[in-house]
């Protein structure tokens, strides 16, 4: 219990809750930061695993990172996708949002029949796109570019996942065309570097240690636009 209480870094702010799961910027971004920072990946995608993550301003424990990513046996991996693989993983993502119509007067998520749970909404960091969610589904992500130039069907990334994306759950391998016959191509694999499963976890602590203080920030790379149409209110 002593080891789990020991104090291993600091966080400047509050990585806080916003007004929904789906406005809980922060944290996301930190968890893509660590992925990418440990898989030399180009992206990373993470989901909402937590409606309360409780990195709060001051002391970091084992404990607190635990609960703030409360999944032991999920490791971290990078995959070989394509830029049209990659519009595939963004649209399937973008099922999250309700489509916002006029008259709307907010937005919403959850899914058209409100059956996706957060954790089935994940946001890439890496490159920069837009979700039009006044379009259907399928047809919501534009504007995707990478190092301020358009990506193509053709090109080809890295992309940080973790274990459970990549065993199917939330069906996001399959929305790229991968299946047990077509397996993605592994360029990182934590567990080669550090031996463990619990690893992300593990992963998010050294991360902290390493730089002692850590702070929040809200990633920039992608926007919601509900253009011509325009919420009445602007939170969730």
């Amino acid at each position: 219990m002593q080891a789990q209480t020991r104090i291993i870094g600091y966080a400047g702010r509050d990585f806080e809750s916003t007004d929904a799961a789906s406005r809980n910027l922060a944290a996301i971004e930190f968890l893509n930061r660590v992925q990418l920072h440990f898989s030399n990946a180009q992206l990373s995608a993470a989901y909402l695993f937590n409606l309360d993550p409780t990195l709060r301003q001051g002391p970091i424990t084992i404990q607190d990172v635990n609960s703030f990513y409360p999944y032991n046996n999920r490791s971290l991996y990078a995959i070989e996708i394509s830029g049209g693989q990659l519009k595939h993983y963004l649209e399937h993502a973008a099922r999250y949002f309700r489509t916002f119509k006029e008259g709307d007067r907010v937005i919403r998520v959850g899914g058209e029949n409100n059956d996706m749970a957060e954790s089935s909404y994940d946001i890439v960091q890496g490159v920069n796109y837009v979700i039009d969610i006044t379009r259907p589904v399928g047809d919501r992500i534009r504007d995707i570019t990478y190092q301020g130039r358009p990506v193509e069907v053709t090109d080809v990334f890295t992309m940080a996942i973790s274990s459970s994306r990549l065993n199917g759950m939330g069906g996001y391998l399959a929305a790229m065309g991968f299946d047990r016959n077509n397996p993605p191509t592994i360029v990182y694999d934590s567990r080669s570097d550090f031996g463990r499963a619990d690893q992300i976890q593990g992963l998010i602590a050294q991360y902290i240690r390493e730089r002692r203080t850590i702070w929040p920030e809200t990633p920039t790379n992608f926007k919601i636009v509900t253009a011509p149409f325009q919420p009445v209110e602007t939170k969730f």
